[in-house]
C-alpha cells in the first residue's frame, strides 16, 4: 500500500486486488445461493433455472477473476505529476491532466441499487473535456458503476475516485490527490497584496 505523504513527484499507483477481492467474494455468494436454490427448489422449475443461473454465473465471474490473476494488470488508478489515469475493464485508460482538474473534494456517493459510499474523492473537470476525452457514449461500455463513477454537478462533472475498490484509505487518496493538484494544478493563490 502507499501512502499519501512523501514527494508529489511519486508517481502513485493502485492497482486492482482489492476489486478482485470484492468480485470473488460476489462470486461466491451467487454460487452458494444457487446451490441452495436447487437445493431447496425440488419441483419448482422457475426456482431451479434461477438457481443454475447464478451457479453459472458466480463460476464464470470467479473463473474471470482468477484469469485476470495470472496475467499482469495495469492499475486502476495512477496519479502522476502530470495527472490521473484511470483505467475500466472493457474502456480505454484515460488521463486527467491536472490543469483541466477545476477542483478536489470529499463527497458522499449513491451507487447504483442505492448503495451509499461515503469519503469519496472526486475531482472536477468541466462537461467540455468529460464529453471530449472521457465520455465513451455507449451505455453497454459504461457498465453499472458509470453513474457513481461520474456525476455531473452543474457545467462541471465530478470524477470519483472510489478508495473501496481501491488499497488506499479514504484520507491518503484524498491527500495525495490535493498535493499533486495543488503542486501541479491548482490556479496560484492570490498575494496578500492583490497583486
Amino acid at each position: 500500500m502507499t501512502t499519501a505523504t512523501g514527494d508529489v513527484h511519486e508517481v502513485l499507483a493502485f492497482g486492482r486486488e482489492k476489486l478482485a477481492r470484492h468480485m470473488l467474494r460476489f462470486a461466491l455468494v451467487a454460487a452458494v445461493v444457487g446451490v441452495v436454490g436447487v437445493a431447496v427448489g425440488g419441483d419448482d422449475r422457475a426456482l431451479t433455472v434461477v438457481s443454475w443461473g447464478l451457479i453459472v454465473f458466480g463460476v464464470g465471474l470467479a473463473g474471470w477473476e482468477f484469469s485476470k490473476s495470472t496475467i499482469r494488470q495495469e492499475p486502476l488508478l495512477t496519479l502522476l505529476p502530470e495527472g490521473i489515469i484511470l483505467r475500466f475493464d472493457g474502456v480505454e485508460a484515460f488521463l486527467i491532466p491536472w490543469s483541466e482538474v477545476r477542483g478536489v473534494d470529499s463527497i458522499t456517493v449513491t451507487g447504483w441499487r442505492g448503495a451509499t459510499f461515503d469519503n469519496v474523492t472526486v475531482v472536477l473537470v468541466s462537461m467540455a473535456f468529460y464529453e471530449r476525452v472521457i465520455d465513451v457514449g455507449s451505455f453497454f461500455s459504461r457498465g453499472p458503476g458509470w453513474g457513481a463513477t461520474f456525476i455531473p454537478a452543474g457545467d462541471l462533472m465530478q470524477v470519483a475516485l472510489h478508495h473501496e475498490i481501491l488499497p488506499v484509505s479514504a484520507d491518503d487518496l484524498l491527500a495525495a490527490v490535493e498535493a499533486r493538484w495543488r503542486a501541479f494544478g491548482a490556479p496560484a493563490e492570490p498575494s496578500a497584496s492583490g497583486s
